[in-house]
């Protein structure tokens, strides 16, 4: 007796254990897709503001980012969120 489905889900599974290569990067806040140089350093401010109704929310962000090597970076967020 086959089974129909069996193959597709020994297909998947292998699929799903064979590693394969991937780049990743940091998440983008804006245009900017490279590291920051070595002994160079970024600042990004932005301010999130939301109204509905008669709620407001504003949540004020910052990001300081230090390159320490070609390729390697140092990154500290941090933001508020205040509810009015």
């Amino acid at each position: 007796m086959k089974r129909p489905g069996f193959a597709a889900s020994l297909f998947l599974l292998a699929a799903t254990l064979i590693p394969t290569a991937a780049w990743a990067g940091r998440p983008l806040d804006s245009e900017d897709t490279g590291t920051a140089g070595p002994w160079t350093g970024e600042l990004e401010l932005s301010v999130t503001h939301e109204r509905r109704d008669a709620d407001h929310a504003c949540a004020p962000r910052g990001v300081v980012t230090l390159g320490l090597l070609p390729g390697l970076e140092v990154r500290i967020e941090s933001g508020i969120a205040a509810l009015f």
